[in-house]
């Protein structure tokens, strides 16, 4: 039996994993969707379609009983239980999930969204570069006005000492 504590933890460590696998499937299935999210829908929508036409003519499958567990298998289970093993948990459920909603609702294939993305990071990095070299022109140019306040007050430091 876990404590209050045990529990709190778990399902903190539960609500992390899921959120971060979430996040992660959804970017990663956004990045490499095989199609836009709503040519996928459709396959999907058509694919249920089908299986439910091709069960309205099957039999009916007979229902199983679930064996029960044995003392010993849920002990175990319960011996192996830590902060991780939620964690784990939650973060597969999320990249599951993530990844399910990515694809779904991705709006064009991966390639093309890559590809998007590899442009806007180019046009980034040349308006960072363009920044970088007129912040390192004006620094240059704030050098040299110190030097010449320097060299100017030196002078005039000298002029007064030889007095």
């Amino acid at each position: 039996m876990l404590s209050v504590d045990e529990a709190k933890r778990t399902a903190v460590n539960l609500s992390i994993g899921t959120a971060v696998g979430g996040a992660a499937g959804f970017i990663l299935a956004i990045l490499f969707a095989p199609k836009a999210g709503k040519e996928t829908r459709e396959q999907m929508r058509t694919w249920l379609e089908e299986r439910r036409r091709q069960k309205a003519g099957a039999p009916a499958q007979p229902d199983v009983e679930l064996d029960h567990r044995d003392e010993e298998a849920v002990a175990e289970v319960e011996s192996r239980r830590n902060s991780a093993i939620p964690l784990l948990i939650g973060t597969a459920i999320g990249a599951l999930t993530g990844s399910a909603l990515g694809v779904l609702f991705a709006p064009r294939a991966g390639k093309a969204t890559r590809q998007q993305m590899g442009t806007w990071i180019d046009r980034k990095r040349q308006v960072s570069a363009e920044m970088l070299a007129r912040i390192n022109a004006a620094a240059k140019h704030k050098k040299s006005q110190v030097e010449a306040v320097w060299l100017a007050s030196r002078q005039a430091y000298a002029k007064t000492a030889h007095r």
